[in-house]
């Protein structure tokens, strides 16, 4: 015959465990809760930065030029669109991260990567924005000493690079998703001319080999005031999200659109290849 003592505290141990079980599923579910869920759910049909012409062929690298713009760097020399069929949309935009040499005849080494700057119709006078796209690394991507990926910026562009030489207005600035030598994932805030800052992510790696849904969302801040808000999702998961943010001076410096920078920093010691799916660009 089973001895009671033991079978009671049998009873009381896995009733313990089961009391245990439940307060921490409860507070997990709280705290699952409580996150700010993806701003692709919370924002208007976004705009998209398509891939393809009208006719549904896909744009030519001069055709790409011609939308990115005037400022636009390196987009003929380094960019194409092409078929993915495991991509969001069934194709994208194919990045070359070249190592550019000590230049030609005397000229400056090219563009290792691409930048240029896509305001969507209608989005004048935004203060909040939510930016999407997947980015997809193939599989012994060689990180570098870090990079950059598109980013959210407003009124004038801060200029190519971590730390613009083109001294844009004090109301400017421009959110950047960096990664480090080792794949792990930042965000970059440039305010202004001098303000610089990183904000960290909590464990968000650029995996190669898989596509990875990046969501940025920027929240601007009432002039004199800190409360704006940057966040950024991955795979719909809240990696980042950082309050009390300063990110104008101005009441009429509104969010302009992105800022489509990829490319290594510094230079690489070799070439690499990206892609990315179509940026989409919500606000309100």
């Amino acid at each position: 015959m089973q001895n009671p003592k033991y079978f009671n505290l049998l009873v009381n141990t896995v009733g313990a465990l089961l009391g245990l079980f439940i307060v921490g599923y409860i507070v997990y579910s709280a705290m699952l809760s409580n996150a700010e869920p993806p701003c692709s759910t919370r924002y208007p049909a976004p705009t998209r930065f398509a891939l393809k012409t009208s006719q549904g062929t896909p744009q030519t690298p001069i055709q790409l030029q011609a939308r990115a713009g005037a400022s636009e760097r390196g987009v003929l020399e380094n960019a194409a669109v092409v078929p993915a069929s495991d991509a969001p949309t069934g194709e994208a935009l194919e990045v070359q991260l070249r190592h550019s040499g000590k230049g030609a005849n005397g000229k400056p080494p090219a563009f290792t990567g691409v930048y240029f700057r896509w305001s969507p119709p209608g989005m004048a006078g935004a203060s909040a924005a939510c930016l999407t796209y997947s980015v997809w690394l193939p599989e012994g991507f060689d990180y570098g000493r870090g990079g950059l990926l598109p980013g959210i910026f407003g009124g004038q562009a801060p200029g190519p690079g971590p730390a613009s030489s083109s001294a844009p207005g004090k109301a400017d600035f421009g959110t950047r998703i960096m990664w480090a030598a080792d794949g792990q994932a930042l965000v970059q805030i440039e305010a202004g001319t001098t303000e610089f800052r990183t904000l960290d992510t909590s464990s968000f790696l650029l995996q190669p080999g898989r596509w990875i849904k990046i969501e940025q969302e920027v929240v601007l801040n009432a002039p004199g005031q800190a409360d704006g808000a940057v966040r950024l999702w991955s795979d719909g998961k809240l990696v980042s999200e950082q309050g009390r943010q300063t990110l104008r001076s101005d009441e009429k410096s509104a969010i302009s659109g992105v800022l489509a920078e990829i490319l290594y920093l510094p230079e690489p010691d070799k070439a690499g290849m990206l892609r990315l799916s179509p940026f989409e660009m919500a606000w309100r």
